[in-house]
């Protein structure tokens, strides 16, 4: 019962926008959270090895477009990306090679010009304006105070809605990751709870 009246709660609650403020997510998001809690969550997910992947957010960029955006993706699949984008193996040295270039980008941010790079991360998963809805329409801010109320869990009704929780998540400090390779519910990642 307790599930259902969470799940109402965070999918139908359309007062709130990000931060409960109005104000811009890029701007909510530094207000909210250090950037150190950001990067350390960052860290987390493109070193998590195993079945259980973690989410993170980057700015990416299409250098074909122009665009720049934010987007939700795992840390395996960002890895992915720039394999594919850098055209570096996935042999011990590539992958030490990989991991130096995003452990130092402290800025999360990455340029793609190949499309299986921008396919790997999810640049087409959803759009700003499908983010920007959600942000709206959901409150997450509430959602946050439940996780950091204890372990939470919930299974999603797709892969966009999923990640568009986790990038809503993600931008307030929680760091999330889901159990299979999408289809499994979408979890708090409790190590003290981000904290």
């Amino acid at each position: 019962m307790r599930t259902i009246i969470i799940y109402i709660l965070v999918l139908f609650t359309v007062e709130v926008t990000s931060c409960g403020n109005g104000i811009p997510n890029e701007v909510a998001r530094k207000e909210k959270c250090s950037d150190t809690l950001l990067y350390n969550n960052y860290i987390k997910a493109i070193t998590n090895e195993g079945t259980f992947q973690y989410f993170v957010v980057i700015k990416a960029k299409n250098k074909r477009t122009g665009e720049v955006r934010e987007i939700c993706t795992s840390g395996n699949f960002l890895s992915g990306a720039l394999h594919e984008e850098c055209g570096i193996d996935y042999d011990s040295t590539g992958e030490a090679k990989i991991y130096s270039l995003l452990s130092k980008n402290r800025e999360m941010y990455f340029e793609f010009t190949k499309e299986s790079a921008m396919n790997n991360v999810g640049m087409n998963n959803y759009t700003t304006v499908e983010y920007e809805t959600f942000e709206n329409t959901h409150n997450i801010d509430s959602l946050v105070n439940i996780v950091k109320g204890g372990k939470w869990s919930m299974k999603m009704p797709d892969d966009k809605t999923m990640l568009l929780y986790a990038h809503s998540l993600f931008n307030r400090g929680i760091l999330t990751g889901e159990y299979d390779c999408f289809g499994g519910p979408l979890v708090s990642v409790d190590d003290k709870l981000n904290e």
